[in-house]
């Protein structure tokens, strides 16, 4: 599952671009600016005559003063930053898948108990309808039992949606949503 999340959550992508943003930010904050080249011109006429006037210009600003290594250092930081805070999000992941397995396995052994108690209820109401049968139960018991095997049922769907539920969660961390439910 792990493995799994390591490549599919949306959460730890974008962590990583994160990181290579800030990278990329510091990598063009320690660069010079580029030049600016460009050419202007004019037609000017005078006395039907037509003239032309053109100008070239190459325009370069110059930082000073080892801004541009401040710049980056910056960035660098940031970058650094990113980093830790992706490293806090696999944590986090690794923790919710972790602690996801942990319930759905709970939910996994709650819903088999559930069965087991469900099965001994309709056993308990077997045993009741034959000692009613041959009057050593009376029809007290044998409502009683009813009762039994209907709470063992409703016990048990609410231990099976709980379990749906916990595996649901654990697939949205893990970040593939058709995984089918596994023991």
């Amino acid at each position: 599952l792990e493995a799994l999340a390591l490549q599919h959550n949306p959460t730890l992508a974008q962590a990583t671009a994160f990181i290579e943003a800030a990278k990329g930010k510091a990598l063009q904050a320690g660069l010079p600016l580029n030049p600016t080249v460009g050419i202007t011109g004019e037609q000017i006429g005078a006395a039907r005559t037509t003239g032309e006037w053109t100008w070239f210009y190459l325009q370069q600003e110059i930082v000073t003063g080892g801004k541009l290594r401040l710049s980056r250092l910056k960035y660098e930081q940031e970058a650094y930053a990113a980093e830790v805070q992706a490293c806090a999000q696999r944590l986090r992941v690794a923790n919710a898948i972790a602690e996801g397995y942990f319930e759905v396995l709970a939910a996994q052994r709650s819903v088999t108990n559930h069965r087991r108690l469900k099965a001994n209820a309709e056993d308990g109401l077997k045993t009741t309808e034959q000692l009613f049968n041959v009057g050593q139960a009376n029809e007290p018991d044998l409502l009683q039992a009813k009762v039994e095997v209907q709470r063992a049922a409703v016990a048990l769907r609410n231990a099976e949606t709980r379990l749906r539920r916990d595996w649901e969660r654990l697939v949205a961390v893990v970040g593939v949503p058709g995984l089918p439910p596994q023991p």
